[in-house]
């Protein structure tokens, strides 16, 4: 039987568990008792079972927990993107201007049309883009990607 565990330091207590081969056979049934309930042995064996549980469920480790988090806005962002893109290749495509007269939002009463991208996501959201419409309603109006500078081909890198 393999006995390891390591105090905190200043603690000197129960030396033959830690440093020196135990030797006193004849009363190592009280001094395992003992040592069992020491702080350090109860912080060793926390520390083993949860070291245990990481090994043979990995998916319980929070690296695993951060990473699979990570996934999911990565992958949400992604249809997000996906969204706008599809709409920017269908102006491209089509040779329909991205942006109308007035639709940079300065002048909110003068013009219903927001340009024809933005019309365009909007009809998409219409359409029943659950994901585009979330997006548009919860983000930051900075993070919409809808801007006449992030709506510029050269912006987005694909000219």
């Amino acid at each position: 039987m393999v006995m390891c565990c390591y105090p905190n330091l200043g603690v000197i207590a129960f030396v033959y568990f830690i440093r020196e081969p135990y030797r006193d056979w004849k009363h190592a049934k009280e001094d395992m008792k003992m040592h069992a309930t020491t702080d350090y042995h109860q912080s060793s064996m926390a520390k083993l079972e949860a070291f245990r549980t990481t090994h043979l469920e990995p998916s319980s480790r929070i690296d695993a927990t951060l990473t699979s988090g990570n996934q999911e806005i990565i992958q949400r962002n992604r249809q997000i993107l996906m969204s706008i893109i599809k709409s920017l290749v269908f102006c491209g495509r089509q040779g329909i201007a991205l942006r109308g007269h007035r639709d940079d939002d300065t002048d909110k009463g003068s013009s219903t049309n927001k340009g024809n991208f933005k019309e365009l996501l909007n009809f998409r959201v219409d359409a029943g883009d659950s994901i585009l419409e979330k997006h548009l309603n919860s983000c930051k109006k900075n993070a919409t990607y809808t801007s006449k500078v992030s709506s510029n081909w050269e912006q987005l890198g694909l000219d």
